[in-house]
């Protein structure tokens, strides 16, 4: 264990190569602790750079969540021991807090969604026309990246009424 602060700063999500994404954020390592800045002559400890991982996403139905799969990892700091532990290993500390932090649990933002929809569904009419509607499950089937878009396939499905007075 090597106490001091590690920060995570600035995430950047874009799309990668063939089905994956890639998120990259800056990376430090501030040293608090004393005897480590003792030990350390040669700033070896010292962390400051970027870290990228690249995963292909992939839907959870069962605990409604975004998560990835085939986790590669590298990073371009000032401290090469670093780096080459990462490239190689995933360097666990880090691999285990990124997959963490990216996996996406949207099962509540969905339910507030149908809520939502609920509501504006009831309130909609325009003139002699109404319209009434209940969604009554909304789910993500899917996801795919490839080389123009991000596609989210979803499930949607309820009660829509129309009302017309002719």
């Amino acid at each position: 264990v090597m106490p001091g602060v590690l920060k995570i700063t600035d995430p950047k999500i874009e799309k990668g190569n063939e089905g994956r994404i890639r998120i990259s954020a800056k990376i430090s390592y501030d040293k608090r602790d004393e005897w480590l800045k003792i030990i350390d002559k040669f700033n070896w400890l010292d962390i400051d750079g970027e870290i990228t991982f690249t995963g292909v996403p992939r839907i959870d139905k069962d605990t409604r969540s975004l998560i990835f799969d085939d986790m590669l990892y590298d990073s371009t700091t000032n401290n090469r021991l670093f780096d080459i532990l990462t490239d190689t290993t995933g360097f666990g500390p880090i691999q285990s807090y990124f997959e963490s932090i990216v996996k996406y649990n949207y099962g509540k933002k969905i339910d507030e969604g149908i809520i939502k929809a609920n509501k504006a569904l009831n309130e909609v009419s325009q003139g002699d026309l109404d319209v009434t509607g209940h969604l009554e499950v909304a789910t993500v089937e899917d996801i795919t990246v490839n080389e123009k878009d991000i596609t989210i396939i979803t499930n949607l499905s309820g009660i829509l009424d129309a009302n017309a007075e002719l």
